[in-house]
């Protein structure tokens, strides 16, 4: 197998931003023999691009390491890039080739393996990087012939270099060789211990100075492994390309069935990482990053749908940051704070627009932006992506599910769509803007518009609006707890309206403000346990109507410490 190629072809209140942000907690069903992106995964938090005009060399990039002090280094076709998030800075070996695998050891030093050469860099008394190669120390003239060293790995014994035709241990002192009875495929280190598959014998391990089979490593002889992480306690996750994962607990090998097995086959596995929480990253080459968690699941796709400029990936790595690095074979270098159970949707996946308000069913989940109604659906070779809602294209600020209706609170009136046969229905308020809908019974709504607050019956089959007469202004939020509708207004008061009795009766209103202890500034509406939370950007507050002001402070949602110096953006129950 030749391995070197060149360049080839809710109910809730979200964010003041224009993105969405999802927890992902729901596991989806496994789909035998389709591309399974069955989870919602959208794209990372943050994705930077380094590219070839970046740094000023090769766009293809093979190996990434980050040394104690932080400084990232990437081993590029022409040689060796350092990064230390400032400034990029350019080294060579001895030979000028390519450096195909690089490691750190607890000290700092760098060893780095190139073509033809392996050795280590080391700082001048100015600091500046220079180069020993180590090959001089191969004793026979013989073993010096070798092409690409495709692993360097740092174990406590030594630092192995792992070519085709033969592997080396630097020791600091003399070079061990092992010649292999067909040729050496890939070398890993796990916990401190060195791992190597060679080609139609199995996975080996060096025990002393021989090599020597794992229990059970012939069943490699001809599956191709390219990564091997810790996974939990002492057991090691191995990933192959034709035969998707596997558990190895030290004795014995167990066949991990997973959902991105079948990716594995489409998108040929060349390298990957153990992740923080629990995580792992697969680079393949077509596919992108998957990262899957212990089971197998897949969490987050990284590749050109979420701005990948390349999808050939030759080389995962973490950082001490916590953020995942990523060696492309044709585009450069990429970095995501890749955050596995929190994605992001936005343009790239067809989300636009300010996001008012999130709801879902079982089934399906449904976004109101400021530039109208959307639907998560999957479109995209298998991706789920967002699609605009052909009959809502105004501004909608509500979502509000009754039974198998959803009622759309939009800048132009009310829309009621259908699920059985995906019809809507047009009601229009007088003054036109919705920005809230509260349902009081099956056949009454509350609805905050733009010029007060309305009630919508239905009568005969027929909904009809009419004024509640007291109030005026716009009603951004309206909230039922228990007999009483809490209103949000703009320019930051709140009304309390009591209907002991019914609905249509005559409520009691009482008008807060910030002599109550509101902040002045506009306040959105929740309910905890059918108790009204009200928020605004200064933090949230209880209503007390013993309490003098009736508007207290409540830190007890807030982490130590963040008590009034964070502005708050949303809160979701």
């Amino acid at each position: 197998m030749a391995r070197a190629r060149h360049v080839q072809p809710i109910r809730r209140l979200l964010l003041r931003a224009t993105v969405l942000w999802l927890l992902l907690g729901l596991r989806p069903i496994a789909q035998a023999q389709e591309v399974p992106y069955r989870l919602e995964t959208g794209a990372p938090l943050h994705l930077q691009h380094y590219a070839p005009q970046d740094y000023g060399q090769f766009p293809q990039n093979w190996a990434i390491v980050q040394d104690r002090r932080g400084v990232i280094y990437v081993g590029n076709v022409r040689g060796l890039l350092e990064f230390d998030s400032a400034h990029w800075r350019f080294h060579q070996v001895a030979n000028k080739t390519v450096v195909r695998s690089l490691d750190v050891d607890s000290t700092g030093r760098l060893y780095v393996g190139a073509q033809g050469d392996f050795g280590y860099f080391w700082a001048d008394s100015l600091g500046v990087l220079r180069y020993r190669s180590l090959v001089p120390e191969v004793a026979n003239e013989a073993d010096r012939n070798f092409w690409d060293v495709w692993a360097t790995r740092v174990t406590p014994e030594g630092v192995y270099f792992q070519t085709h035709a033969r592997l080396f241990r630097w020791d600091g002192d003399t070079i061990r060789v092992w010649r292999p009875r067909t040729y050496f495929h890939t070398a890993f280190a796990v916990r401190g211990r060195f791992y190597v598959r060679q080609d139609s014998v199995g996975l080996q391990t060096v025990v002393g100075d021989s090599l020597r089979l794992v229990p059970g490593g012939e069943r490699f002889a001809h599956l191709r492994i390219y990564a091997m992480m810790p996974y939990d306690g002492d057991r090691i996750l191995i990933a192959t390309r034709e035969a998707g994962l596997w558990l190895y607990d030290g004795r014995t090998f167990r066949h991990l069935p997973s959902e991105v097995e079948p990716l594995l086959r489409t998108y040929p596995l060349y390298h990957g990482t153990a992740m923080p929480g629990g995580f792992f990253a697969l680079a393949t080459l077509g596919g992108g990053v998957f990262i899957i968690d212990q089971e197998g699941w897949i969490v987050q796709v990284i590749d050109e749908a979420v701005g990948l400029p390349n999808s050939w990936v030759n080389y995962v790595y973490v950082d001490r940051q916590g953020s995942l690095w990523m060696a492309l074979n044709s585009r450069g270098l990429a970095r995501a704070d890749a955050v596995p159970f929190l994605t992001v949707w936005d343009k790239r996946l067809g989300l636009d627009g300010f996001v008012n308000w999130v709801s879902r069913n079982q089934e399906e989940l449904f976004v109101a932006t400021s530039t109208g109604l959307f639907r998560l659906a999957e479109r995209r070779q298998g991706r789920k992506i967002f699609v605009r809602d052909a009959h809502v294209v105004d501004p909608a600020f509500q979502l509000l599910r009754r039974k198998d209706e959803l009622w759309i609170a939009t800048a132009r009136g009310i829309f009621v769509a259908t699920g059985a046969n995906n019809s809507a229905q047009f009601i229009q308020i007088p003054g036109r803007s919705v920005f809230s809908l509260a349902e009081l019974a099956d056949d009454l709504l509350a609805v905050g518009a733009k010029n007060g607050l309305y009630w919508l019956q239905k009568v005969n089959d027929r909904w009809t609006a009419r004024v509640v007469s007291g109030l005026s202004g716009e009603v951004l939020r309206t909230v039922r707890s228990n007999h009483t509708l809490w209103l949000s207004l703009r320019g930051g008061q709140v009304v309390r309206m009591q209907f002991p009795n019914d609905w249509l009766q005559k409520p009691e209103v009482t008008v807060y403000g910030k002599a109550d202890g509101l902040p002045g500034s506009e306040v959105q509406i929740t309910t905890l346990d059918d108790t009204p939370l009200f928020f605004s950007r200064e933090g949230i507050y209880r209503f007390v109507p013993e309490a003098r002001p009736a508007f207290q402070r409540d830190t007890t949602l807030l982490a130590p410490g963040h008590e009034g110096h964070d502005e708050l953006l949303a809160l979701v129950v």
